[in-house]
């Protein structure tokens, strides 16, 4: 979504409880023009199937190494997602081709 960057994750937002992903909670302030299209809803949905939702952040902090077991799990949830599901998001997200 925000290609290679150094620093926290733009989308990277404080909640009442802790942090969140601003595409699920927020996907208005990232797209806006898509959200208005069609509807927040819709792309907060897009976006907890793109990031994996349930399987864990896959964006590390700065100097974080990567955990093995995490990374695993994060692969293994992704690689059940069916294709079109996936294709289907990116296309709302306005990030994969039609």
């Amino acid at each position: 979504m925000f290609g290679t960057w150094a620093g926290p994750c733009p989308a990277h937002e404080r909640t009442a409880d802790g942090f969140g992903c601003g595409l699920v909670l927020n996907p208005q302030r990232y797209r806006p023009a898509r959200a208005m299209a069609r509807g927040r809803t819709a792309l907060s949905q897009a976006a907890v199937l793109l990031i994996g939702s349930g399987a864990g952040c896959d964006a590390l902090g700065e100097g974080e190494r990567p955990d093995p077991a995490e990374t695993a799990r994060f692969k293994t949830v992704m690689a059940a997602m069916g294709p079109r599901e996936i294709r289907r998001a990116k296309i709302a997200w306005g990030v994969g081709g039609r």
